[in-house]
C-alpha cells in the first residue's frame, strides 16, 4: 500500500520496472551493466516500507565495539603494509616469500576496503536530519544490485550513478533534496556544521547547529 500524500491522493506505488529504470538513467552512457528486475523489484518493495514507516529509529550505534576496533585497524594498517614492503624488498627473502608478500598485501587492500564500506553504510545513529539514514540504505541497496552484475560505482559526487540513483529512490519517498545535499549526506557530511560562540572572560564554545 502506498502512503497518503499531502492532498489524500495514493502516492503510485513503486515498481521494479521504476527502479530499474532508476538505474539506466543513473548510469547514462557509462558502460554500467543494469541489475536484473528481480533485484530492481526487491529494491521497489524496500523502498514502499520505507515511505510506510521509515528506515527505523536505531538508538545505539549499528557496529557497537566493531566501529571502535574498525577504525583502529584502518590507523595501523599503513604501518603493517610500510614494514611488508620493507621486508618484501630485501634481496635476501627468497622469491617464494616475495610473491607471498604480494598476496598478503592485496587481501590488505581488500580489507581496507572491506571494512572502509562497512564503517560508512552502518555509522549510524546519526544526527539530524534523519534523511541521510535512509539514504545511505539506499545506497547500500543499490551498490548490493550493482554488484550481482559487476562492481558498484563507488564514487559519491553529485554528478556520479550513486548519488543520482539515491536521489531518485529519495524522491520517489517524499523525501527531497538537490542531488548535491544528497552527496553530502552520503560522504558522510551530516548536516550539521560546528558554531562558536565567545562568552566574555571564558575560551570559545563550540557546539553543533544544525543545518537541515
Amino acid at each position: 500500500m502506498s502512503k497518503d500524500t499531502k492532498g489524500g491522493a495514493k502516492a503510485p506505488p513503486i515498481t521494479g520496472e521504476m527502479v530499474r529504470q532508476w538505474f539506466v538513467d543513473a548510469v547514462g552512457d557509462r558502460a554500467i551493466p543494469t541489475p536484473s528486475l528481480a533485484e530492481c523489484t526487491t529494491i521497489a518493495s524496500n523502498l514502499e516500507h520505507f515511505r510506510e514507516f521509515g528506515p527505523g529509529s536505531p538508538h545505539e550505534a549499528m557496529l557497537g565495539a566493531a566501529e571502535k576496533h574498525g577504525r583502529l585497524f584502518l590507523r595501523h594498517l599503513p604501518a603493517a603494509r610500510a614494514k611488508i614492503e620493507r621486508v618484501r624488498a630485501d634481496r635476501a627473502v627468497p622469491a617464494e616469500a616475495q610473491a607471498g608478500f604480494l598476496i598478503v598485501l592485496a587481501e590488505m587492500e581488500a580489507a581496507r576496503k572491506h571494512v572502509e564500506n562497512v564503517l560508512t553504510l552502518l555509522d549510524w545513529p546519526l544526527r539530524r536530519p534523519s534523511w541521510h539514514d535512509t539514504a545511505r540504505l539506499v545506497l547500500g541497496m543499490a551498490w548490493t544490485a550493482w554488484m550481482t552484475v559487476g562492481k558498484p560505482h563507488k564514487s559519491l559526487t553529485p554528478d556520479d550513478p550513486a548519488v543520482t540513483f539515491v536521489h531518485a529512490a529519495l524522491a520517489a519517498i517524499g523525501i527531497h533534496q538537490a542531488k548535491a545535499t544528497v552527496s553530502d549526506a552520503l560522504r558522510g557530511r551530516r548536516g550539521v556544521t560546528p558554531k562558536t560562540r565567545t562568552k566574555p572572560g571564558t575560551k570559545n564554545v563550540h557546539e553543533r547547529g544544525d543545518r537541515s
